[in-house]
């Protein structure tokens, strides 16, 4: 029998001492077997992990997934390495296997640092989608609109239509833009509508078909000798369109129409027709086909430089020869987006070029147009104006040399405000731009706007919408861990044989959880009512001394956890000062939340607060991670978190609300740090005297009754019911329950009690009705308190005015409900 095989069954003979840890080889061998059996199956994890993420390089947190795989395979081999030693003892490479496994656990931990860092800057999504929704309509509008104007040139091209039929008609009896071509010697007549409609003086027309032929557009020229051909061999109406060279280089559009006259011989002799000028009829045209296409695509929704460009190559050469687009920046700076230009262009140096394509050229028109707001439109554009315009002189004599005609600058809006600037300019293409060209400019530059500001609000909906994802990851995150804590101590709670010390440790984690859970709430609320306008400071008498002293309180637990030390140095700690003392003890206790958060096991934390210049400076100073300095003022942003940190959990808004409290008061929260590793001291100071004395409310203590009372609990929520029933009895009280508020109407006019606890939601009869109900007859008790989960100054407006004496938010702190319970009744 192999070695292996008989150790193994050597030890099976025995397997008292086997059992009970007595060395032998065949042990060693099972350690052997067990460990590459664990290697084995480390290895075949990350094996799969990494094919997961190369055959998915889009995988989401692909970084985390190879870090982990990476953990894995170092705890492999630390089983490998742990077979090998039976055999060859390599223990310094097994310590440093573990330190590089230990070292990939941290990198990963930092890996999941960014993910949360992405929910930082979270806008509201309802302002953002009603934004968007007010925008898409505005969008919907304008494409009515469009359709509208389409529907409205298609009706006007028909009017067109007929307008011709019934001027030719009038040009024929009139003789207006007649011309008459004899064909037996060449010889063309023209009215003086014709010479005019060409762009000739008077009298100026040469009078032959070829004279006329050299007026017409040079593309043009085989389609109008192609009908003319057809009308005379086929005896039919000519009739054609074409454009024409006016003498200012300048193109327009004529319609001709003609009929030829045939001898007996059917020899024509001579043809008879009329000229109309069609130009503006066709750009309208073009002009509604252009907008059509535009509108297509600026319909499609994508980002801000896509669309620019797919309208700036749109624009030519259909209505430019030139047409570049240029962009506001934040700071206020034009940057140039796109740049199209007809195909043919003289060669210009590598110093014009780069000109050309450099974002700074854009233009003093541009600049003026995009500072204005005023479209600038200068139909005739000669070297002088250039030269004027360019201050670069190779860049001014090449523009020349271009042959520029037109131009247009407009400014892309949208709600008034300027985007950036369209830049239209003819060049080769002859054309000269009149009024109605820049309106039409006007028209497409609006469209351009709106539909730059849709793709920035479409982007923002999307980042909004991954932060939200992000966010909710966190909070649901940051909710759940009290909650497994929550569950364990009930399990152990309902066990009877759970010792004392045990059962009050217990106690003592549920206490911390709850109390965890309602700060986590009421920091979100206190973020919203900040960022609504809706917090307003309640000025009372208080003292540094005691100031410090609650703060440190709050943070005591965690700290005591965490073996941490806070040591408190005040000075004129009992010296009045008038704040906001809860808001203020939050603050600070933030401050303290944050130090003991980020700071080592057993490190030390210093509190110091002084009076200096009439306001209350209080520093909190630990020896914990710090920061880069250059991130002091991110830091106090709404969800910001140092990325690279550990993760200490949080949803990133301490800070925030402690700058938000300091500049309530008319103070001031700073940040200060030598670097990551090296610590940090963050500043709260608030002036001691209220800036509006009079708003100051000093604080007088409540008296408190410790005689046995009777009390209403009325809650829809069993559990919540009973537990404050329990609490209440414990303390000596005589409580009753009810569960709806029909059956607390019931209790109260038998049961008679002094203080009634209602919750505001309960079915049949709302907490609401119930108040107002008892408020109407005798058995009204003395104190009635509002439990609900709303606590805002909108929720504790309506249970005041409703008839509650007091409104308490759910989770109800202990001290709190004995203050209630015991208040005044008079």
């Amino acid at each position: 029998m192999p070695p292996l095989l008989s150790a193994f069954f050597d030890t099976t003979r025995f397997p008292a001492r086997w059992l009970c840890g007595e060395w032998t080889p065949g042990l060693a061998w099972l350690h052997i077997l067990s460990d590459l059996a664990i290697w084995s199956a480390y290895f075949s994890i990350p094996a799969l992990l990494f094919s997961l993420a190369r055959r998915r390089t889009d995988l989401p947190f692909r970084r985390v997934f190879l870090l982990f795989g990476a953990f894995i395979l170092l705890c492999g081999t630390t089983h490998l390495i742990e077979a090998v030693i039976f055999w060859w003892p390599i223990y310094p490479v097994a310590g440093v296997v573990k330190f590089a496994t230990a070292a990939t656990s941290w990198g990963t931990v930092f890996a999941l640092a960014p993910v949360v860092r992405e929910a930082l800057s979270l806008r509201s999504p309802a302002q953002l989608e009603a934004e968007v929704d007010t925008r898409v309509e505005e969008l919907r509008r304008l494409n009515q609109d469009l359709a509208s104007e389409a529907a409205q040139h298609r009706r006007t091209l028909d009017s067109l239509h007929r307008t011709e039929e019934r001027l030719r008609l009038a040009l024929e009896a009139g003789g207006m833009g007649a011309w008459e071509w004899d064909l037996r010697d060449n010889r063309v007549e023209w009215s003086g509508g014709l010479e005019a409609m060409h762009g000739l003086a008077p009298g100026a027309f040469g009078g032959t078909l070829d004279t006329f032929v050299a007026l017409v557009h040079p593309d043009d020229r085989p389609q109008l000798q192609s009908a003319l051909d057809t009308a005379l061999r086929e005896r039919t109406q000519f009739s054609t369109e074409f454009r024409t060279t006016r003498l200012d280089g300048s193109h327009g559009w004529v319609a001709g129409v003609g009929r030829a006259h045939y001898d007996a011989d059917g020899r024509p002799q001579r043809m008879i027709g009329i000229g109309l000028d069609v130009t503006a009829r066709r750009r309208n045209e073009d002009a509604a086909r252009f907008l059509a296409e535009a509108g297509h695509v600026l319909g499609e929704v994508a980002d801000v430089d896509s669309t620019v460009t797919r309208v700036v190559a749109l624009s030519v050469p259909r209505f430019a020869d030139h047409c570049a687009a240029s962009l506001l920046t934040e700071s206020g700076e034009l940057r140039r987006i796109a740049l199209q230009t007809a195909p043919v262009m003289p060669p210009a140096s590598a110093a014009v070029e780069a000109a050309v394509q450099d974002a700074a050229t854009v233009g003093a028109s541009a600049a003026r147009v995009a500072r204005t707001g005023v479209t600038e439109f200068v139909p005739a554009l000669d070297a002088s104006v250039i030269r004027a315009a360019v201050h670069d002189t190779a860049l001014a004599e090449w523009l020349v040399g271009l042959g520029l005609r037109s131009s247009i600058t407009v400014a892309m809006k949208t709600r008034g405000r300027v985007l950036g600037t369209l830049t239209f300019v003819t060049a080769s293409s002859g054309r000269v731009y009149s009024a109605p060209d820049a309106q039409l400019a006007e028209q497409l530059a609006e469209r351009v706007g709106t539909a730059i500001e849709n793709a920035r609000l479409y982007e923002a909906l999307r980042a909004a919408d991954r932060r939200k994802d992000h966010f909710l990851a966190v909070l649901a995150h940051e909710l759940r861990n009290p909650l497994s804590p929550l569950a364990t101590v009930a399990e152990l709670l309902a066990r009877p044989d759970v010792a004392a010390p045990d059962r009050l440790r217990a106690c003592g984690v549920l206490r911390r959880q709850v109390s965890h859970l309602a700060r986590l709430v009421d920091d979100l609320l206190d973020v919203a009512r900040i960022g609504q306008g809706k917090i307003a400071l309640k000025y009372g008498r208080a003292t540094l001394a005691e100031t410090v002293q609650r703060a440190v309180e709050m943070v005591s637990a965690p700290a005591l956890a965490a073996g941490q030390s806070i040591a408190t140095t005040v000075t004129d700690g009992d010296v009045p000062i008038t704040v906001d003392g809860s808001r203020v003890v939050q603050a600070l206790a933030n401050l303290l939340a944050n130090a003991v958060k980020f700071s080592a096991p057993g490190g030390r934390i210093t509190v110091r607060a002084s009076l200096v210049d009439g306001d209350a400076v209080m520093t909190v100073t630990d020896e914990g991670v710090g920061y880069a300095p250059e991130r002091a003022e991110r830091l106090f942003e709404m969800f910001a978190q140092e990325p690279g940190d550990h993760h200490h959990g949080g949803l990133g808004i301490g800070l925030f609300l402690v700058r938000a409290i300091a500049e309530l008061h008319g103070g001031s929260a700073t940040g200060v740090s030598a670097g990551p590793g090296r610590g940090s001291t963050f500043t709260l100071r608030v002036p001691a005297v209220a800036a509006s004395p009079e708003t100051a409310v000093r604080r007088v203590p409540v008296a408190r009754r410790p005689a046995r009372r009777r009390i209403l609990v009325a809650d829809d929520n069993r559990d919540s019911a009973q537990m404050l029933e329990l609490l209440l009895t414990f303390h000596g009280h005589d409580v009753k329950v009810a569960y709806d508020g029909a059956e607390a109407l019931a209790l109260a006019a038998t049961f008679r009690p002094e203080v009634a606890l209602l919750d505001l939601g309960m079915p049949l009869l709302d907490g609401y009705a119930v108040v107002q109900q008892l408020s109407a007859t005798s058995a009204r008790p003395a104190v009635v308190v509002a439990v609900s989960g709303w606590g805002d100054a909108v929720a504790r407006q309506r249970s005041a005015a409703a008839g509650f004496d007091h409104h308490l938010v759910k989770p109800v702190q202990w001290e709190d409900l004995e203050r209630v319970v015991h208040a005044d009744t008079d």
